[in-house]
């Protein structure tokens, strides 16, 4: 039907909703700015919640100068499992006058986590805050796609938070980002910091910090590429790794309306992509109507899920847990599953959750997958040991699709040409894992030839984090943190070395390229435990690693005292040690440039010259 918002003076054609489910709420413009305010804020308890805006204009920009005084603007704190899209075609579709943030204390941002922002104008007015500022203190998971921002970006807070990153993606921010300043310097400590983040094919106005590790890819205004750690004293490392472009990238699939219908918009993949590309033209993907697509629901059976992909139909999950007692299994190209406010897949009979086969093209995007109590032997399969399948122009891509399971090996990935892009792959319970079992033992196994990673965390697996046997390998931005708890270094031994690797290339790989890693220990319950080295690796001119950097955590461990151990070397025997026993307790020069660590290391590049 068509409406008429006379505060606002506007005209839109807003569509009958398909059965999206309770947990998806759609703004419209006719909507008042206290029913709007009061239709998006926080719920209790932290449901899945997918908010969707018709394309217009939201609240009123004139308290743009002075936020602490504005009126009707629109401001929501994002909680846990939200997730909050425009509907129109591109980002300027829809204009938000006001904020949607993420503000928190102490601690907290740590654990910031699973919320995301996409296809939306930002006008940032939030009380509290300069003009023209927007705060989002998050950690993974709680990604940017397709924003416009049009304005400054604080991702620190004030006073600053620890808090370890997330990704912006297809974005422009006309401001800065600051994610805040944690260098140590010989005169004293620095503060606390956002330590990492990973941003690509954006144009941002600035960045403004130091930290642990940032990376950029195809980033118009990013800062100039500088890592390393500074000279002798340490007081000039560089925290900055720039790579004028992505060397492969596919956005991830989007809802819009257009013409009074919802469609889904699947882009094509890119190879040495820059800057913000929000077109919706045939060149750059392709339109779907809604009715390609089994709108999912929680209560549905697995059964009914491989039905329809298997008779030729797309599915969107909407938000909400979805127990499967066998895998969900897509057998056809270029099928396509879009979740919708961070909807899980529980593989709850100990089987895998999900399972591709040897066919190309596949788009996943937007969901989670778990286990329940029963260990899985591998919870994601993408492809056929041995077959070697896969497609150069249309790789299978999984975005935004997080894994915390009970499985022996989460991930294995077969196919080849497959594209992983903003994932958080992780053991259950955040490392809190049983070691008398085989359960949460490996991260992740890439088979496959030519398989891109951008923007992935791999967290604390009993053993190697990540297994890679493919050539080719292209990685832009790796986080891993080894098990928080080894009962004793006697126990976590791999053979007579000490500690798994984060990363093993191994011996018969000829090509692999890594841009931007890191490695934390934090052993918390008091084991003085080391890593032998955070990757082990083949060393060859084709394979070639820039921005390396391993650190240990300051954490207080049980009984008193602070954690210690750390890494023999970063790459096989090379190399100094990062040992959090020599200044344990402490973060500071000459053992650690960023404030939070005991000690830490960077490597510019290895080999140490890179053509």
């Amino acid at each position: 039907m068509l409406t008429n918002t006379a505060s606002q003076a506007q005209s839109v054609i807003v569509p009958d909703a398909p059965d999206f489910g309770p947990n998806v709420v759609v703004v419209t413009p006719m909507m008042t700015v206290e029913q709007i305010n009061a239709a998006i804020a926080p719920l209790p308890n932290d449901p899945r919640r997918q908010i969707f805006f018709m394309p217009g204009t939201y609240g009123s920009a004139e308290g743009a100068a002075n936020p602490d005084t504005a009126r009707n603007i629109i401001a929501a704190h994002l909680n846990a499992n939200t997730a909050m899209a425009g509907l129109g075609k591109s980002p300027e579709g829809v204009r938000i006058n006001g904020a949607l943030h993420i503000d928190v204390a102490g601690f907290a941002a740590l654990v910031t986590f699973a919320r995301s922002l996409s296809n939306l104008t930002i006008n940032p007015i939030q009380r509290g805050l300069p003009p023209n500022t927007m705060r989002w203190q998050t950690s993974q998971t709680a990604h940017w796609r397709r924003v416009n921002l049009l304005g400054s970006l604080d991702v620190v807070g004030n006073p600053p938070t620890y808090a370890f990153g997330s990704v912006i993606a297809n974005s422009r921010i006309t401001g800065i980002v600051d994610v805040g300043d944690s260098r140590n310097t010989t005169s004293g400590p620095g503060g606390k910091a956002n330590a990492m983040y990973y941003v690509r094919d954006s144009a941002i106005g600035g960045w403004k910090g130091f930290a642990s590790q940032m990376v950029f890819s195809g980033v118009m205004g990013a800062p100039a590429d500088n890592f390393g750690p500074g000279g002798p004293d340490r007081s000039n490392a560089g925290d900055k790794v720039t790579l004028p472009t992505t060397p492969l990238s596919r956005e991830a699939p989007f809802l819009y309306v257009e013409e009074g219908q919802y469609k889904v918009f699947v882009p094509k993949a890119r190879r040495d992509s820059a800057g913000v590309n929000w077109s919706v033209k045939k060149d750059v993907g392709t339109s779907m109507p809604i009715d390609r697509f089994l709108i999912a629901q929680p209560r549905d059976p697995v059964e009914k899920l491989n039905e329809a992909l298997a008779s030729g139909k797309d599915i969107i999950l909407t938000p909400g847990d979805y127990q499967l007692t066998a895998p969900l299994r897509v057998a056809r190209a270029d099928a396509v599953i879009l979740g919708l406010g961070f909807a899980q897949l529980n593989a709850v009979n100990g089987t895998e959750a999900l399972i591709v086969a040897d066919v190309p093209g596949v788009v996943l995007s937007g969901f989670g997958i778990g286990t329940g109590h029963k260990t899985s032997d591998v919870l994601v399969r993408i492809g056929t040991p041995g077959v070697r399948s896969g497609d150069a122009s249309n790789p299978t891509t999984l975005s935004d699709v997080h894994i915390a399971g009970n499985a022996v090996t989460t991930e294995i990935i077969d196919q080849d040409h497959v594209l992983v892009d903003g994932a958080w792959i992780r053991t259950w319970r955040d490392g809190k894992i049983e070691w008398a079992d085989a359960a949460n033992s490996f991260g992740v196994v890439v088979n496959g030839n030519n398989v891109s990673w951008t923007g992935l965390w791999v967290e604390h697996f009993k053993k190697t984090q990540i297994t890679w046997n493919g050539d080719g390998g292209r990685v832009v931005f790796l986080q891993n943190e080894p098990p928080y708890e080894p009962p004793s270094q006697a126990v976590w031994m791999n053979g007579e070395k000490p500690g798994y690797p984060s990363l093993k290339i191994a011996d018969h790989v000829k090509s692999f390229r890594l841009d931007g890693f890191s490695t934390y220990t934090r052993f918390s319950n008091g084991c003085e435990c080391f890593v032998w080295s955070a990757i082990e690796t083949p060393v060859s001119p084709t394979i070639r690693f820039h921005g390396l950097t391993a650190a240990s955590i300051l954490y207080p461990i049980p009984g008193g005292g602070f954690t210690k151990g750390g890494y023999k070397h970063i790459i096989n025997d090379l190399g100094p040690a990062v040992d959090a026993g020599v200044d344990s307790g402490h973060s500071r020069l000459p053992h650690s440039d960023v404030f939070g660590f005991t000690a830490n290391h960077r490597i510019a590049n290895f080999p140490d010259k890179l053509p």
